[in-house]
């Protein structure tokens, strides 16, 4: 739902930022936006995938996207989900940060 979200605590990146974001995710409608964040829900925007209808809650894609602000060593993680208020936007199964 609308400004749920994940965290993933003490992600540890290194001493070189991942260049592209990669997520699979299901949604029967137009599933609303992921943002990936570090420090807080509010914190700095560092990836975001834009979730289309996948053709089911089943369905599953896998999407990706570059990274937007580099990012490195330990750093907590928050996916943010963002959509229409009150609707079930999309499932989120997996994720990877790729160099």
């Amino acid at each position: 739902h609308n400004g749920d979200y994940i965290k993933v605590r003490e992600v540890d990146f290194g001493n070189k930022s991942p260049k592209r974001f990669t997520a699979t995710v299901a949604s029967a409608l137009r599933g609303g936006t992921l943002e990936v964040r570090t420090d807080s829900i509010s914190g700095p925007l560092i990836a975001e995938l834009t979730i289309p209808s996948t053709g089911g809650w089943e369905c599953w894609k896998t999407l990706q996207t570059d990274i937007v602000k580099p990012v490195t060593g330990i750093q907590d993680i928050y996916f943010v989900f963002k959509g229409r208020k009150g609707c079930k936007l999309f499932n989120f199964d997996w994720y990877k940060f790729n160099r």
